[in-house]
């Protein structure tokens, strides 16, 4: 079988992604173009190009295992900014013998893995591995990494063991904990040099672990799950989210300086249990506004801390269903929690959902995918993109949308015609510009004249496409184009009198705003964001559409309302 649980793109288009295979390289699909040994499994990446061609695929890892656990994947992966730029993975290996590389120049390097651990490396453009090393060893698991434009990584996972030593002296207000017992997350922060110069246990008495890391500008926030009632925990601020265990398993949210200092770490949960996907933690470009921390996952709490804010939710939790999927924002200026919602059935559900990957792309709008086993899961439709209601197996893959203003735009099952159970799950979400969505994860259906899968190949002769089933499972990939979709305006309420003066031709004034700051948005005809920006009751707030062509534009003042400006030009 073959499984992805990792992807990213870069600035040209080519697409990455990581997990494993327990195919042998010789009847990969794919041609490789490194291979360090060959074992079963072993952990992988591969590179399509723009136009969805081929490029190459590596097989890493070792060919030793230890003791029973035949464990040896990427599940961590993060490329580089710039034109041809290097691959960042992180993972496992329960090896003895991972084939390492120092780089030389005082990078981190420990090739000594006697019973397996963590693993760091890195690849360039082609393909090839120049620097890879054990990443602590024994019990210690990498669980994701982040590459900060600036260079440095990020790495987070579990432990029962000890941490990868800091190299450099960390700064002096870095934090550090103990180890807390029965297995805790941890942290660790690389410079751009690849020399460690933070590490930290992070957990409770209980089992924690750390499941995510995404960088902000100046920051880095760290998702996981805790069954322990004394994870560390700080107040973030008058307003932020600031809550105690609830009860069971709780999500963590963690923010650090990247000198290691903890700014914000708190609970989100209810009573029940409660975690975060893998790959569902994003951190909203400072380029699009404020560094808002999003995140996604399963719950079977029905008392999650809930907040509408604006556009779509839905407060419905059944409980005799099993888990229901969850969404959750915490604005990045004050970290308070500015929208959280249940994903699932509604009152009809018929089964859990989990959501395990979230994206956003350049046009501010949230993409978050996973798996359901409920038929009465939500459905909608968007003009020219994938859509179904159809229930083919027994778990299909779901993809949402959200547009800027957090309103549903696009709602879909993605699956097949599995023979029983499991089926399909998305498991990694990618997003190129605001051009395409990328999705990959894993699939358990035969694909043949009786059985259904949305297998589709418009591209042409050059792309890579592969039909047919190797059992027991595959990996798949799709890639959705979203240029110009999901971003009509939704109908909103318009309680607060929110109107126009005209004073020539194309140049509007807002008037009937309410007392405060709101952020205001403008679409061209499209449906294309053109105006991005922050307004306040105290000035006048102008829109001039003169350099725009004629034709129908909208309006929207988040929390307030929409309205329609007729630009005659």
């Amino acid at each position: 079988g073959d499984r992805i649980y990792a992807s990213d793109t870069d600035e040209a288009g080519n697409y990455y992604v990581g997990g494993f295979t327990y195919s042998q390289a010789i009847n990969f699909p794919i041609a490789p173009g490194v291979v360090t040994y060959e074992a079963s499994p072993m952990a992988l990446v591969t590179k399509f190009g723009p136009g969805y061609e081929d490029q190459w695929s590596t097989f890493y890892g070792g060919s030793e295992f230890v003791g029973s656990s035949a464990i040896q994947w990427v599940r961590g992966l993060a490329v580089r900014p710039g034109s041809d730029p290097n691959i960042v993975i992180g993972g496992r290996s329960a090896t003895s013998n991972l084939w390492c590389l120092d780089l030389g120049g005082g990078s981190y390097y420990d090739e000594v893995g006697p019973i397996g651990g963590g693993f760091l490396a890195e690849l360039d453009h082609e393909g090839v591995i120049f620097w890879s090393t054990y990443f602590g060893v024994g019990l210690l698991s990498v669980l994701n990494i982040d590459v900060h434009p600036q260079g440095e990584i990020a790495v987070c996972g579990e432990t029962s063991g000890p941490l990868p030593p800091e190299q450099d002296t960390p700064p002096a207000e870095a934090d550090h904990w103990s180890y807390a017992g029965n297995g805790d997350g941890w942290v660790a922060l690389l410079k751009s040099s690849r020399r460690t110069y933070w590490t930290t246990y992070l957990g409770g008495g209980q089992n924690d672990q750390l499941l995510s890391a995404r960088f902000g500008e100046t920051k880095v926030v760290i998702t996981g799950v805790s069954s322990s009632a004394n994870f560390p925990v700080l107040n973030g601020g008058s307003n932020a989210h600031n809550e105690p265990h609830a009860g069971g398993q709780d999500v963590t949210v963690s923010e650090f300086t990247l000198d290691g200092e903890l700014s914000w770490s708190t609970y989100f949960g209810g009573m029940g249990s409660d975690q975060p996907g893998y790959q569902a933690l994003c951190v909203r470009p400072a380029g699009l506004g404020s560094e808002d921390v999003i995140i996604a996952g399963k719950t079977t709490s029905g008392d999650l801390p809930f907040e509408p804010g604006m556009g779509w939710n839905n407060p419905d939790f059944v409980p005799s269903t099993g888990s229901s999927g969850f969404i959750a924002r915490f604005h990045g200026l004050d970290r308070s929690l500015s929208w959280s919602t249940y994903v699932n059935g509604g009152l009809n559900n018929s089964g859990e959902t989990m959501l395990e990957a979230i994206a956003l792309d350049r046009a501010d709008r949230l993409f978050v995918g996973g798996f359901t086993l409920s038929s009465a899961f939500h459905h909608l439709e968007a003009f020219g993109l994938y859509s179904t209601n159809t229930e083919y197996g027994a778990w299909d893959g779901v993809i949402l949308a959200f547009d800027a203003g957090q309103e549903l735009r696009w709602a879909t099952r993605f699956g097949g015609e599995e023979s029983g159970s499991p089926g399909e799950r998305i498991e990694t979400l990618s997003t190129y510009v605001d051009e395409r969505l990328f999705a990959a994860g894993i699939t358990y259906t035969f694909f043949g004249p009786q059985t259904f899968f949305p297998f589709t190949d418009p591209v042409g002769d050059d792309d890579f496409f592969d039909d047919v089933y190797y059992p027991e499972w595959d990996a798949f990939i799709a890639s959705f184009c979203t240029e110009g979709a999901l971003t009509s305006v939704a109908e909103q309420p318009n309680l607060s009198g929110l109107n126009f003066t005209q004073h020539a031709p194309g140049v509007f004034e807002l008037t009937g705003l309410p007392l405060g700051t709101h952020l205001l948005r403008v679409f061209d005809p499209t449906g294309r964001v053109i105006t991005n920006r922050s307004i306040n009751i105290t000035e006048r707030a102008f829109i001039d559409l003169t350099a725009y062509a004629g034709g129908a534009y909208v309006a929207q003042v988040a929390g307030v309302g929409a309205i329609v400006l007729p630009n005659p030009r």
